[in-house]
């Protein structure tokens, strides 16, 4: 017999596999930067804020407590916030192409929103429908 999935925590369950799909991207892209110099260390500064965001994420979910979550989802946050900053150097300085960045940017833009009404709601500042 199969479990049934309430709607809010599909929606958690398709979010976190969206988080690994773009920590996934953003390691084969990082993976084909040629390895010295400032593409090597902006590409290890984004694989690095780049998968913290689904482990925090993760670790949040598993919490505790209400302010747990918040304090997670909050460093999840920051970390897309930082990830922004080196996908605009890589795609600026054009070590990735243009599509690519902008590809990150849009995902990137998507889960800026989602996090921040996530820790608003959760703050009771803003009612969000499941």
């Amino acid at each position: 017999m199969s479990e049934v999935i309430k709607d809010g925590d599909f929606f958690k369950v398709v979010f976190k596999r969206r988080l690994y799909n773009l920590s996934v991207f953003i390691v084969c892209l990082v993976d084909g930067l040629s390895g010295g110099g400032v593409s090597g260390v902006l590409g290890n500064q984004l694989v690095s804020s780049g998968t913290s965001i689904v482990v925090h994420f993760i670790e949040g979910r598993s919490g505790q407590s209400r302010k747990g979550l918040i304090k997670y989802l909050f460093i999840s946050l920051r970390l897309v916030n930082e990830r922004t900053v080196w996908v605009c150097l890589l795609r600026d300085t054009e070590r990735i192409r243009v599509i690519d960045g902008g590809i990150l940017l849009g995902e990137l833009r998507g889960v800026c929103k989602f996090l921040g009404r996530s820790i608003m709601s959760l703050k009771g500042g803003l009612r969000v429908k499941s």
